[in-house]
């Protein structure tokens, strides 16, 4: 991610991150563990940022201040790469659940262009 390796990055919630918001980080680092062998701790944004995160619905870092709810009413979910920081996010009409099956969807789709 951002031409990081992904044993290296953490998962970020916000420290009042939802159930839904956590049950999705919890999604993400199974499904990291399962098909890149590696399990990201997740932390919330209440600890000093890292290198390398994957940044998961809300939380104050300002990687996310572009992501105002202004624009997320325009969309679903969306995802962003700022360096070695990617932002996986839901609208206020999406879900964040949504947001994570398609970054996975995503990292399939690019390992297989791999082969």
């Amino acid at each position: 991610i951002g031409g990081a390796a992904i044993n290296t990055f953490t998962l970020i919630v916000s420290a009042t991150a939802t159930d839904t918001e956590k049950a999705a980080a919890l999604d993400l680092q199974g499904w990291l563990a399962e098909n890149a062998g590696f399990m990201p701790e997740i932390k919330t944004d209440a600890e000093p940022a890292t290198a390398n995160e994957i940044i998961i619905g809300k939380p104050s870092r300002p990687e996310c201040s572009s992501f105002t709810e202004a624009f997320a009413k325009d969309v679903y979910y969306s995802t962003a790469l700022t360096g070695t920081k990617l932002l996986i996010y839901a609208g206020t009409h999406g879900s964040i659940s949504a947001a994570v099956a398609a970054f996975k969807e995503k990292a399939i789709e690019e390992s297989f262009k791999k082969w």
